[in-house]
């Protein structure tokens, strides 16, 4: 028997069976949809010739400078081998241990580095890692230390900064909190919590050291 099918038809031919094909259903959409679908072709077509029009963003930090996450030994590492490399602008050096014994090492940067401090000179500390899990700003600022004396030699900016400032890096203030993953130090302190408040104002500087956490007394020691 044969059948007859025109084109179009709403017959198709599956695995050698005739079956019905149903219409595609019209969506029906309201005029405030069909707006929006408007704005949005429009949104998009001004964003895509825009983007075209921009030049690429400049990168001032190569990625090389931050690598990947480090831990204890290895941000030391890094930190000796920056002062072992660029001598004359910088000195590591340590202000305590912490409650675990681990180094809470620095690093100096700055013109003349070993030589007595010019009177009035600029000085800026930054520290990171204060919460132990929060290791983003430890290497920064190790990154920051290699990109200071990396490019103190080709980068006007970075010798004008360096040779007018006394810039103190102190990447992990919490390392124990870092080598075991947690936010608090090794006596589960979140050290962030354990400074003098404005009630111990006036106090005796003994007497705001007393009973705090090593870490806290070293940065205390450091700071003030």
């Amino acid at each position: 028997m044969l059948c007859m099918v025109q084109s179009g038809s709403p017959w198709k031919k599956v695995n050698g069976k005739w079956s019905v094909v149903e219409p595609p259903q019209n969506k029906w959409i309201s005029g405030k949809e069909r707006k929006l679908q408007d704005i949005l072709k429009k949104y998009n077509a001004t964003k895509l010739k825009q983007e075209a029009k921009e030049p690429p963003v400049q990168e001032w930090v190569d990625t090389s400078f931050i690598k990947s996450y480090s831990d204890h030994t290895q941000m030391v590492n890094i930190l000796e081998k920056v002062t072992s490399d660029h001598p004359d602008i910088a000195e590591r050096y340590t202000i305590g241990t912490s409650e675990e014994g681990r180094s809470l090492d620095c690093i100096h940067i700055s013109q003349g580095v070993k030589e007595q401090r010019t009177f009035l000179k600029p000085m800026v500390k930054y520290v990171a890692n204060i919460h132990g899990d929060e290791a983003v700003g430890r290497e920064l600022l190790i990154g920051l230390a290699r990109y200071l004396t990396d490019n103190y030699e080709s980068d006007p900016r970075v010798r004008k900064l360096v040779d007018t400032t006394d810039i103190h890096l102190l990447p992990s203030v919490n390392p124990d909190g870092n080598a075991a993953d947690t936010r608090h130090n090794a006596n589960d302190e979140d050290l962030n919590r354990a400074f003098p408040g404005w009630m111990e104002l006036g106090m005796p500087r003994n007497d705001l050291t007393k009973d705090r956490e090593k870490e806290v007394k070293a940065m205390m020691n450091w700071i003030l």
